[in-house]
């Protein structure tokens, strides 16, 4: 296998985790390369909640080759990588990595449970509003909310296929309170320039409801009827009542106060775990 067309990083996961932000600053760096494409999900069969999961990976169909494409654009010289969410949650695909590549850094990205499972389900209600109903259903319905977020035994199986210093944790917290801290700190584990400053690291990642009136806005303006009423409305300024009035029409999944406190107890032991495991005080977790 040619160490040049093979990765120098894998984002595991986790899903919901600012992995989207991070691996955009990554491609950033001019030192970096990977393929524009997030979530190649080569090597695993778990897919997002609500989907069918494969019979078989792409890596047991395919084997190691066509993978290995995805790379073959980047010069040798920079640090490569990808980023799939999925590679967190199915155990067979860390001594797989690890055998395939034995030196590749692991990125796993975490963030608070309850937070982590809530915005899972709002991400697919976003796509289905006739999903599960409410969130405390949704729980009901669907255990991998909850279990997706259960960080340790995922964690350890990684620990025990790789030594603890290929493996590096974000904290979406961190990314929260200090976004270019936390991508310098990242670049310096990957070996690169940590004096960089991606473009990106001082913008968030977009809002529900603001994906959504961008989907609007891109409804409205392909289509050039709808197009000649949004300009004539522009003119006699009415956009911003149109605006206030499409923000209330969309509708918002809000959680319970009583169920973030029933998932506060069912998280606090591994929430423990995974602090002894990567070191880091999540009590605010809590």
């Amino acid at each position: 296998m040619s160490q040049k067309k093979s990765p120098d990083f894998i984002g595991v996961g986790g899903e919901k985790t600012a992995s989207t932000w991070i691996y955009k600053c990554l491609l950033e760096h001019p030192q970096i390369c990977g393929p524009k494409e997030k979530e190649l999900s080569y090597f695993d069969t778990v897919k997002l909640i609500g989907r069918p999961e494969q019979s078989q990976s792409r890596y047991d169909a395919e084997g190691i080759e066509p993978y290995l494409k995805y790379f073959e654009e980047c010069n040798p010289e920079k640090v490569m990588g990808e980023f799939t969410v999925t590679y967190l949650h199915e155990k067979k695909v860390a001594p797989l990595l690890a055998q395939l590549f034995p030196h590749v850094k692991i990125i796993i990205s975490l963030r608070n449970p309850i937070d982590r499972s809530f915005s899972q389900y709002q991400g697919i209600r976003e796509v289905d509003r006739n999903v599960y109903g409410s969130f405390e259903k949704a729980l009901t319905m669907e255990p991998e909310f909850t279990r997706r977020s259960m960080y340790a035994e995922y964690i350890e199986t990684y620990l025990a296929n790789f030594p603890k210093e290929q493996i590096y944790i974000v904290l979406q917290d961190d990314v929260v309170h200090d976004p270019v801290g936390t991508m310098q700190a990242l670049y310096r584990f990957l070996g690169v320039s940590d004096t960089f400053v991606p473009e990106s690291a001082h913008t968030k990642e977009r809002s529900a409801e603001q994906k959504k009136l961008q989907t609007l806005r891109d409804r409205i303006y392909k289509n050039s009827l709808t197009r000649s009423i949004a300009r004539c409305a522009k003119q006699l300024g009415l956009t911003p009542r149109i605006k206030k009035f499409i923000q209330s029409s969309i509708k918002k999944d809000a959680m319970k106060s009583e169920t973030r406190k029933q998932l506060q107890t069912v998280f606090a032991e591994d929430i423990k775990k995974t602090a002894t495991l990567i070191g880091r005080n999540l009590s605010h977790w809590n």
